[in-house]
């Protein structure tokens, strides 16, 4: 969508080529990627283990199986 729209109103003269360019951005949204999936899921890990120790979350309040708590979890 943006790509189109770049193609069909451009606001300034190109200073470097769009292939340069877009393979940069692709390069930038790849990395990004990964270290947002990185770090948000090792937060959610420790927010867990944390809760956990502490007694905090709903299963340690009422008795389920332990595969009932993975299912709902």
């Amino acid at each position: 969508m943006m790509a189109l729209w770049e193609k069909v109103n451009p606001r300034r003269k190109l200073s470097e080529s769009k292939l340069r360019r877009w393979i940069t951005n692709l390069g930038l949204i790849f990395f990004n990627t990964i270290i947002v999936r990185v770090t948000v899921g090792a937060m959610v890990f420790t927010v867990a283990i944390f809760a956990r120790e502490n007694g905090w979350g709903l299963f340690n309040y009422i008795e389920t199986s332990p595969w009932f708590a993975v299912a709902v979890s």
